[in-house]
Parts: structure tokens; sequence; C-alpha cells
């Protein structure tokens, strides 16, 4: 196995398990907390789907490991490298109502993907290498070296990785002070790109805290990407695929990101579009919705939340929703790929097809 099909082995290994615990509460989460409310059961439900997400960095470990080809005992160690290797769990010490000090472990969130698919990969990649060096103790010495390559990618390599996120944090924090214009176009762009990737499109939105304005923008660049993958994901994938694309879980195309970059275009151009026209239209959001796109409908309930605080009648409101992020997205998307594939012939619609595990 070469080192490139290694990696987008790895990649789509890691964007399957980001996929996977998100799916729920994407779907779910914002159609059922309506009636959490008078419910109990669907509250508790809901706080599930919520929980689950965090077990995306296990999955992602298990999955690069599957996907290359190892055992259930190998690929169970390479699990919990990848777990701890994100971050997501911690010591917190806190205090009973004696006043003695206990340490509990808590989990925060997703962690850091992009080091839990980096080690993943590195430590799936030692173990093949190894191979049966450890003979009948493997079951013994294995796990051992698992702790070794944990405790190196939560000690080095995640304070490293995580500088990528703040190199990119720092760059869109950049385009919040250039003109309008360009800011919107470089944002949407930015984000486009973001969600598709490895990073965390709503990390680097919570970590320069985008303002309302900014937040309508990336919210729409994300919604452009989304859209942009789900109108060529019809034409060559099957139908399950753009379903889970059309609701807006296109981190499972990640790998596809490395293996066509040239992905990347059209979705920054629609991204820039779609970023210069959520701010004409006014579209605003929170910078935790941001990174979203219009998945589990965060994005457009956010912002039709603003257009009714600014005195939005709610008619008006809705048909804005409606340009914004059906109308625009679809017509500067189609006009895109119509461009690059049948005017310019730069690629086909191959680039968003789905093939996870293919030798």
């Amino acid at each position: 196995m070469s080192i490139k099909d290694f990696s987008i082995k790895a990649l789509n290994a890691g964007g399957l398990g980001i996929v996977i615990p998100l799916i729920p509460y994407a779907i779910l989460g914002t159609l059922l907390r309506p009636f959490a409310t008078d419910s109990q059961l669907i509250a508790n439900f809901i706080n599930y789907c919520q929980q689950v997400q965090s077990i995306a960095p296990i999955l992602i470990g298990f999955l690069i490991a599957t996907f290359v080809g190892l055992n259930p005992l190998r690929a169970g160690v390479v699990s919990f490298v990848s777990f701890l290797s994100s971050g997501n769990l911690s010591v917190v010490q806190l205090f009973t109502e004696q006043g003695s000090a206990v340490n509990v472990l808590q989990l925060k969130g997703l962690g850091d993907l992009v080091n839990a698919i980096f080690m993943g990969a590195v430590s799936s990649a030692i173990i093949l290498k190894i191979n049966n060096l450890f003979r009948s103790l493997e079951i013994i010495l294995l796990p051992i070296l698992g702790v070794a390559l944990a405790h190196f990618g939560r000690e080095v390599s995640l304070p490293i990785v995580g500088y990528i996120t703040t190199g990119v944090a720092d760059a869109v924090e950049y385009f919040t002070t250039l003109n309008p214009i360009l800011m919107s176009m470089l944002i949407g762009a930015t984000f486009a790109i973001l969600i598709i990737s490895p990073i965390s499109s709503v990390v680097v939105a919570l970590a320069i805290k985008l303002n309302a304005v900014n937040s309508g923008i990336a919210n729409l660049g994300c919604s452009s990407t989304m859209i942009a993958v789900l109108i060529g994901s019809v034409f060559v994938n099957k139908p399950g695929v753009s379903v889970t694309v059309g609701l807006g879980i296109v981190k499972m195309l990640v790998g596809n990101l490395l293996k066509y970059p040239i992905l990347a275009l059209p979705l920054a151009v629609s991204g820039a579009i779609c970023g210069l026209a959520a701010y004409l239209l006014g579209v605003h959001g929170t910078a935790f919705t941001a990174g979203f796109g219009y998945s589990g409908l965060v994005g457009p309930l956010a912002a039709y939340d603003a257009f009714v605080t600014q005195g939005v009648s709610t008619g008006s409101a809705i048909s804005k929703l409606i340009i914004a992020y059906i109308v625009i997205p679809f017509a500067v998307a189609s006009l895109v790929h119509f461009l690059f594939i049948r005017v310019f012939k730069i690629y086909t619609f191959e680039i968003v097809k789905f093939t996870p595990n293919v030798n």
C-alpha cells in the first residue's frame, strides 16, 4: 500500500468516524427539541444523541485501523491511542460536601479530531510495520506500546497539531479586519473548505468568537459546500450517501479533499460568492452556529431569530432564508460546476464519489 493510498484510507476512515456519532444529533437534535419541554423521555434521548458525539475519536481510531487491515486487538489499541490523543478526556478536581478533593474524568466535546486522525494513522502505520514482532506476547506488549503512543499524541503532537487550528483561526480573524466585500468572500471561502476538512469549523469560529455578521457569512459558506457536494453526489454516489451529504454531513468526504485537491477550487469559489450573499442579505448567526452550515437547521434557525430580533416580519424572514440557504447556493454551485466541468473541463463529479475502503 502506497503512502498516498494509506493516507486516503486514513482520512476517509476519519471522516466516517466523525460522521457516525454526529448524525443522530444533526438530524434529531433540532427537530425534537420543541417536544423536549413536554417529554422527559425525548429530552433524555436528545441528550444521548449529543453525548454520543464525544466518542468520535474512538471511532476514528477503530475505523482507521479497520480500513488498513488491522485485526480487532490492534484496532482496539489504535482506538484508545486516537481517543487519548484528541485531548477531550481530562482529569478535573472536584470537592465533596465535606470538602474532600476528588479527581474525576471529564469529557470535553469532540477534542482535536485532526490529531485523533493523525495519531490513528501513525499508530496504525507503526503496528503494520512491526507486524508480528511481538508474536505470542502481542496481547501484553501491544497495549503498552499503545499507551506510549497515546502519551506522545497527547503531550507532543496535540500541541503541535493545535497550531494548525490556531493558524487558521488567526487567518480568519485577520479577514475580519478587511473591507466588507473582501472579508465576506474570504471568510465564506475559508469555511467552505473547513467544513469538509479534518479541521473543525465550529472550533475555529468559537476560537475567534465570530460576531453575528461574520457568523452568518461563515455559516452560509459551510452551507454552500453542502449544496455543492450534494449536487455532484447525486450523479456518482448511492442514494444513502447523497441523503447523508444532503443532511449536511460532508466530512465523510474528507479523504476526497486529499485525493482530489482540485475539489477545493469549486468549493472555495461557491463559498466566496455565498459568503458575499450572506453579507448583502444580512444573514446573521452566532459563533456557535457559524460552523454548522444548515446541518440540523442550526444555522437557518439562528439566522431566523436574528431577523425577527431586527424587526423583520416572519414572511420576509422565511423568504430571505429560502433565498440565502436554497436558491443562491443551488444556483451558484450549479453554475460553478457547469463552468469547471463543461466549459473549462477541470474535473468531473468523480471528485465527490464516496469510496471509503477500496483496495
